[in-house]
């Protein structure tokens, strides 16, 4: 322990000990549906199952899905480094309104609300993954329903038969681009030959929101996490020839580690 702090050595203790696929290097799937649900937090009537943590419990980033059951609360909070929402099943109501499934949401640092669902939902949710770490660009705030957008053909792209609408960042919202994150919707059709890609420097995560497919590590269904490294060959295609809708995005692993100045060693 020369040279370190007996709070850093504790803190890093801590890190290691609480991280879930805390290795960015690892290509990661997470079949949430084969698992079971976790109280989360104060509420009694809030769950989740959680597919990625890094940092302490209850204060490092977090990617989940999270239920709310029918008349759940959730108290009044902020979120410092940010939160993102995309809404599966059910409504998601807050102090902006009444969300329904296709809404994607992002809140900034400094945003806080206090979430309640009268007849419960089903999200995916990221914390403490948006700093606003690029000094005079701040986070949008961005409550998107994606139902309202327009499928755009990519075929030229991404291969015949696949189509996209883009979440983060918005073309109106140029500054927004200095950020390495981009979220997109992409829907396969059932006769969709995706064009197989290498993954970017800050990484890839998927979401299947609907359907299935597979790639040549095998099979995934509606519900299913995965997280892909950088230089990733990502050949994912149909499987059975169903159409499927995933939730993509690339270059979040910049952020996806939370700043932790308190592991510094002492001189």
């Amino acid at each position: 322990m020369r040279g370190i702090s007996l709070r850093t050595f504790v803190g890093l203790v801590t890190m290691v000990t609480e991280n879930l696929n805390g290795d960015l290097s690892k290509r990661v799937v997470m079949r949430t549906g084969e698992m079971e649900w976790a109280k989360s937090g104060p509420s009694a009537t809030v769950e989740r199952k959680r597919c990625f943590r890094a940092g302490p419990q209850e204060s490092g980033s977090v990617t989940s899905i999270v239920r709310y059951l029918p008349g759940a609360t959730f108290p009044k909070h902020p979120h410092p480094q940010g939160e993102e929402v995309f809404v599966l099943e059910g409504l998601f109501c807050d102090e902006r309104g009444n969300h329904g499934p296709g809404t994607f949401l992002l809140n900034p640092e400094g945003f806080e609300h206090a979430p309640s669902s009268p007849e419960g939902n089903l999200i995916l949710v990221r914390l403490r993954q948006y700093p606003n770490a690029i000094l005079g660009v701040t986070r949008s705030q961005v409550a998107l329903n994606t139902n309202a957008l327009p499928w755009i053909d990519q075929s030229r792209n991404r291969g015949p038969g696949v189509s996209q609408k883009l979440l983060y960042p918005l073309p109106e919202d140029s500054p927004q681009n200095e950020y390495p994150e981009i979220q997109w919707l992409e829907k396969w059709n059932e006769v969709s030959s995706p064009t197989p890609f290498i993954v970017g420097t800050y990484g890839l995560e998927l979401f299947v929101v609907d359907g299935k497919f597979r790639d040549s590590d095998g099979s995934y269904k509606k519900g299913d996490w995965m997280r892909f490294p950088a230089g990733h060959n990502f050949d994912g295609t149909l499987n059975d020839k169903t159409e499927c809708v995933l939730l993509f995005k690339s270059g979040g692993l910049k952020y996806a580690i939370p700043d932790t100045p308190d592991l510094v060693e002492s001189h």
